[in-house]
């Protein structure tokens, strides 16, 4: 691990020269009046510990001057950057021993392993990137994204089953009872009607007959010695078109044409109860899908849940839905002092090479809050530079004027 010896800035932003020396320091923290150039010092090494290489600072170089320099000095090398006419610097990394690294950036991506953390960014971040930050720093026996991949999924086809599943159930509601028995066919009605009417043009044509028949039986009596054997015959018709007649007789034919004069109402009555029991089938279907995706919802919680009960996050440290608790409490909801403690406890548990943590308006600290940082950073082996209001010029490192006094 890389121990920071020292620091300077020459002529960059609002610093015209500071320079500390930082062996064995574990907190720094850089007072001064607004406007005398403390944000400026910390940009400085945001900047020269950018893994990227640079931030693009418009104007790096102090008003007045033509170069400006920032220096890291470590127990190992000296990392550099230099910028002439504004352009976007010049990254060196050497060892103290005079050897120089062939890419400078990866060099310092190795060192520091991200851009070098300000507390106070992170507690500024979305709820939602806070508490991706804390989850990626503790063991999960599930792959978090993938698992919420799956509870998104899930929850989408239990919405998607409901919207069905209340348009089926308003479905049922607005169809009529309607009533029990089959559909009528009308063609066959029409069929059995047209059976029965040609039935009763024979009735009458029979009844004709019979009419004719008894009148020819009349004269055949007259003839009767004579005409026996034809008498005999007639008889016979006679007899056999009396049965027909009388079975024609039976026929329903007024009852069929009631059931077709009612088979619109009839019918309509049948479907309207087969509408209603096909929707209530779908409405069950429904209520087993909506059911069975509420329980694939109530797994894949229960997984999370259990998993993140499990999890070893830092002490007081958990998540919900929405981002980081502390003690229960939404990490919103905490004061600044304390929310700016947790993040710098979180990122403190990386252990890059080169460790060095910088807090922007450190004035919302107290005297408390800032030793507790100082033993966080000492027990982590952390270098902490914090930035403070200081009017009165009382601190230890106190710019004034662009000056490290």
């Amino acid at each position: 691990m890389s121990s920071i010896q020292s620091l300077k800035v020459e002529n960059f932003k609002g610093i015209r020269h500071a320079e500390i020396s930082v062996a064995g320091r574990h907190l720094v923290v850089i007072g001064g009046k607004n406007g005398a150039g403390k944000s400026s010092f910390l940009d400085a090494f945001g900047e020269i510990l950018d893994p990227k290489g640079t931030k693009l600072i418009a104007r790096p170089i102090h008003d007045g001057q033509e170069v400006a320099e920032v220096t890291l000095t470590t127990d190992s090398r000296i990392i550099t950057r230099r910028w002439t006419k504004n352009d976007a610097g010049t990254l060196t990394v050497a060892a103290l021993d005079g050897a120089k690294y062939g890419s400078p950036s990866q060099a310092v991506k190795e060192l520091v392993g991200a851009v070098p953390f300000d507390p106070l960014e992170f507690t500024r971040r979305p709820d939602a990137d806070q508490r991706r930050a804390l989850l990626e720093r503790v063991e999960l026996p599930f792959d978090l994204v993938q698992l919420d991949a799956e509870r998104a999924g899930a929850f989408e086809r239990r919405a998607d089953l409901k919207r069905e599943l209340a348009r089926e159930q308003a479905l049922v509601k607005s169809l009529p009872d309607g009533i029990g028995g089959e559909v009528v066919s009308a063609s066959d009605l029409v069929a059995q009607l047209a059976e029965a009417e040609r039935e009763v043009r024979e009735h009458a044509e029979a009844t004709d007959q019979i009419a004719r028949s008894e009148a020819r039986q009349q004269q055949i009596a007259e003839q009767l010695a004579a005409l026996k054997a034809e008498y005999t015959e007639i008889e016979a018709t006679k007899q056999g078109l009396t049965a027909k007649v009388q079975g024609w007789v039976e026929s329903d034919h007024a009852g069929i044409r009631a059931r077709l004069d009612g088979i619109d109402e009839h019918n309509e009555g049948v479907r309207a109860r087969q509408a209603k029991a096909a929707a209530a089938e779908s409405v069950a279907k429904f209520e087993q899908a909506v059911a069975a995706a509420q329980a694939e919802l109530d797994r894949i919680d229960k997984v999370k849940a259990d998993g993140l009960a499990a999890a070893d996050f830092p002490a007081g440290l958990s998540v919900d839905e929405t981002g980081i608790t502390v003690n229960g409490v939404p990490f919103k909801q905490i004061n600044s002092a304390t929310r700016i403690r947790v993040a710098l406890d979180l990122v403190t548990q990386a252990h890059p090479d080169l460790r060095i943590v910088m807090i922007k308006d450190g004035s919302l600290l107290d005297s408390e809050s800032l030793r507790e940082i100082e033993a966080l950073a000492q027990e982590r082996d952390y270098l902490v530079l914090v930035e403070v209001v200081d009017e009165q010029g009382a601190g230890e490192f106190v710019l004034t004027e662009g000056v490290l006094a």
